[in-house]
Formats: C-alpha cells, structure tokens, sequence
C-alpha cells in the first residue's frame, strides 16, 4: 500500500468516524428508533470506488470500533448493531457494485436497506424473538430517502476527488 492510498483511507476513516460521532450526538424524535442519516457510510462508500472492497470494509469496521471506543460504547448493544449493519451492508454493496450497474446512488440505497437488515437480525438474537422483524419494513421504507441523500453526497464528493486528482 502507498503512503498516498494509506493516508486517503486513514483520512475517509477519521472522516466517517466524525460523522458518525456527530450524527449520534444529534437526538432526532424517536418517532423511528434506530433511523439515522447514515452521513458516516458516504465515506465508506468513497473507499469502494476510490481503491475497492478490502478498502471499504477496513474505512466500515474501524469507524465502528474506533467510534464507539471514543464514544465509551465499545462492545455494547448498540456497538454489535452498528457492526452487524456496517458489515452487512458491505457485503451486499460490494456483490451489487460488482454484478448490477446500480450508481454510487443506488448503491447508497441498497447500503442503508441492507444496514438496517443487519441492526434487526441483532435485536432478533438478543431478543430472542422474530416480532422486531415486522420494523423492517419501516427501516426499509426510510432507507429509500436516507440512501438517496447520502448517494447524491457521496457522487458530489467523489466527483470532486476525481476532478481535483485526488485519485489514488
């Protein structure tokens, strides 16, 4: 790896682990519990279309653990929920950008859907019980705007690397 694609990677990290700081200091009504922006995963997804899937995965699990390392939360609850759907939702990202011709947009889209698939599986193991998965719809339904807003953040940032020659 090259001192300049280490240092953009390190840099998309410390990028998404801000956001995600800030994006979890900011109490929203808790009219849907669990429904966030997803700002953090717009640097995530950079990292797959700046250098690929290895890059992205490292930019997801570090966020999650540096993030709720910094924010006490580490190995907590809400850590396994954020890992699951971080996890996941890359999984899925990486096997859709490489078999669809879906945009960075609609790879946003699919990212917070599948994001919030991985939080329900969490809540259903701990649970123990399958009545939480009658809110995946909600969170499905509510990944449609989120996913487009991040997809039309992360295409107006990408764009520009590409146009600065940022690229790695």
């Amino acid at each position: 790896m090259t001192t300049r694609k280490l240092t953009l990677i390190t840099m998309l990290t410390a990028m998404a682990i801000v956001a995600n700081i800030i994006e979890n200091s900011i109490t929203l009504p808790l009219v849907f519990p669990g429904v966030k922006l997803g700002l953090a995963n717009v640097f995530a997804v950079i990292a797959l279309y700046m250098f690929g899937a290895k890059e992205m995965l490292l930019v997801n699990i570090m966020r999650v653990l540096l993030a709720s390392l910094l924010s006490g939360r580490i190995f907590s609850y809400t850590f396994f929920m954020s890992l699951a759907g971080a996890l996941l939702s890359s999984l899925v990202v990486i096997l859709f950008k490489r078999r669809s011709g879906l945009s960075i947009i609609g790879i946003n889209c699919i990212s917070a859907a599948f994001h919030g698939v991985g939080q329900i599986l969490i809540v259903m193991i701990v649970m123990k019980s399958t009545e939480i998965v009658m809110y995946l719809g909600v969170m499905i339904l509510l990944a449609i705007p989120t996913g487009l807003f991040t997809g039309f953040l992360s295409k107006m940032i990408f764009e520009r690397i590409r146009k600065e020659n940022y690229n790695a």
